[in-house]
């Protein structure tokens, strides 16, 4: 290890050593926070959490039905290639008029959404099928 000179002058145990240093009074830094500041920051983020849910609450798909009064504006952009399996199916509606292509929309048991083209002859047995279902039911 080496020592350098200063530190081994008889001066140098006249250096004061930290401990020795007065000590300084620090400013009081932290910041004091009343009772109102910190309701309106929990408050705040109360509310921050509400929008957050009641925008993930709205973002869903609602339930798609023909039972209901709603239809989601939704336009088929394809057809499904092949006929689905009629046992899967649970629920259809029509797209709207508005769409470029006409399209019924099929729900299946797992809650997915196909699109078929209505002018085919296994989309209008199973639409038949569905109607009869729901007379039945009533």
């Amino acid at each position: 290890m080496i020592i350098p000179q200063h530190l081994l002058s008889p001066e140098a145990s006249k250096v004061p050593t930290r401990s020795a240093l007065p000590l300084q009074q620090l400013p009081d830094k932290r910041i004091k926070v009343s009772p109102a500041r910190r309701m309106k920051v929990s408050m705040a983020a109360i509310s921050l959490f509400l929008i957050l849910l009641i925008t993930c609450a709205l973002g869903r798909k609602p339930e798609q039905s023909s039972r209901g009064p709603y239809h989601p504006a939704e336009c088929c952009v394809s057809y499904i290639a092949q006929a689905i399996p009629r046992h899967r199916i649970t629920d259809y509606y029509e797209t709207s008029s508005q769409c470029s292509k006409p399209g019924v929309v099929f729900i299946t048991k797992k809650g997915h959404s196909v699109c078929a083209n209505p002018r085919h002859d296994w989309v209008q047995d199973y639409i038949k099928d569905l109607e009869e279902k729901r007379v039945t039911q009533k």
